[in-house]
């Protein structure tokens, strides 16, 4: 029995051996011991095993998602909802399998495929399938909570695919990542309907070592200022799903779609644009946070930027008024940007003014004015895109006022448009 007791023992020393904490642990408590003043005191032996167990857990758990794991298997069925950075994923067996059936009261049966976690992003495919036909109508499903231990994860977008004949629905849903300590997750579905929504629980067993390595995690700490304000560029994160840029946005005065602010800002890599997946702005005390999504970088990483080619700008216009007794066939430049007015027309309730400039321009503060007074705008119709022979897209639209008898000028108080700046904001790839 001895023995026995001899070589469990050695056998659990030897394991304690070959544990090694990761390079930036030691850093970390190299850097901690030299800024600590000496100070004498004896060791207590009886907290060895207790320190031990602190150092195993700070080793194992104290850093997020260090791993790579494999599925064993692919994803079937998602190739249309993958990016081509996800889809190598897939193919190469990445993530997690999770397999979790629940059967729904309408006999449908709603499954949790698998899923890829990493630094930036929890990926959640799951699908819907119904032998007698999904009603999108009668019966929405879609994911929108995951909960777990440290763990509330929002949902930031997904999207959707029914097969030809509408018995099976391919889901995918990115979430806000998960804490790498939980074990356990819980996603709750909003199961929706002409009659309203429920709400259904599915939980399953997560493992936080399958997760995928951080490739890129580093500061940028760069600021450019527009016409508008400054957009802060304040961190990198590059993991195998995506590519995450934070910052924040400080502007002069409320934009009128501040939303759309940064939507222009392109990612470079070796010198060429990384698909953009989305970008976001949120208010926060700090001023407003900014979140650029960017596809996952290539392998072979030379060379990475930030490219503002173009921003959103408001200007007022100094001539506001445009004489409608002859329509020209030469455009109107407004701050640089034409406006072409092709045709007044009249119904029996309103007048109509037919205009076209290019597809980013928006004019603010529109009337028409007769005999000195001011008819606003009412709303703008048939909205098309129009391409010129010698190739440029332009914007066709209608504007309608309430019916003028002799309308002499159209009065514009500003105008929105793209503003070339050409920046580019060279990243170190350390």
């Amino acid at each position: 029995m001895k023995d026995e007791w001899n070589k469990m023992f050695m056998n659990e020393h030897q394991k304690l051996q070959e544990i090694k904490a990761p390079k930036e642990l030691e850093d970390r408590l190299r850097q901690a011991l030299e800024k600590t003043p000496p100070k004498e005191q004896r060791f207590n032996h009886r907290f060895w095993p207790f320190a031990a167990a602190a150092l195993i857990f700070l080793c194992f758990f104290g850093y997020h998602y260090n791993a790579v794991a494999y599925y064993g298997k692919t994803l079937f069925g998602f190739d249309q909802l993958f990016t081509q950075s996800l889809k190598d994923l897939n193919e190469a067996g990445m993530g997690q399998m999770i397999g979790k059936e629940t059967h729904l009261s309408d006999g449908s049966v709603l499954t949790i495929d698998g899923v890829m976690a990493d630094e930036n992003q929890f990926l959640l495919y799951y699908t819907l399938e119904n032998p007698n036909g999904i009603d999108m109508e009668e019966k929405d499903v879609w994911p929108n909570l995951i909960n777990g231990f440290l763990t509330k994860s929002n949902p930031v977008g997904g999207t959707s695919a029914l097969n030809d004949d509408g018995t099976e629905l391919k889901g995918t849903m990115s979430f806000d990542p998960v804490n790498p300590l939980a074990k356990k997750l819980t996603v709750s579905f909003r199961v929706g309907g002409i009659e309203g929504t429920d709400t259904l629980q599915i939980s399953f067993p997560f493992n936080p070592n399958q997760a995928l390595q951080t490739e890129i995690k580093q500061n940028v700490n760069h600021s450019f200022q527009s016409d508008h304000g400054t957009i802060k560029f304040e961190s990198i994160r590059a993991t195998p799903t995506m590519t995450l840029i934070e910052g924040k946005v400080h502007l002069d005065y409320r934009y009128e779609d501040d939303s759309n602010f940064i939507e222009t800002i392109e990612l470079h890599a070796n010198g060429q644009p990384i698909e953009r997946l989305g970008s976001s702005l949120s208010s926060s005390i700090k001023g407003r946070k900014m979140e650029l999504r960017f596809d996952a970088l290539p392998q072979n990483l030379e060379s990475l930027e930030l490219v503002i080619e173009k921003l959103p700008v408001y200007k007022e216009i100094t001539k506001k008024s445009i004489e409608l007794s002859s329509i020209s066939e030469e455009p109107i430049l407004l701050e640089g940007n034409e406006v072409l007015v092709k045709k007044i027309s009249e119904t029996a309730v309103s007048t109509e003014i037919t205009f076209s400039t290019e597809e980013n321009v928006r004019l603010n503060g529109v009337s028409i004015i007769s005999n000195g007074k001011h008819y606003p705008l009412d709303s703008t119709i048939d909205e098309k895109i129009i391409k010129t022979e010698n190739g440029r897209i332009l914007k066709e639209r209608t504007m309608v006022f309430k019916k003028v008898t002799n309308p002499e000028t159209l009065y514009i108080n500003g105008i929105h448009y793209m503003k070339a700046y050409e920046e580019r904001i060279r990243i170190p790839i350390e």
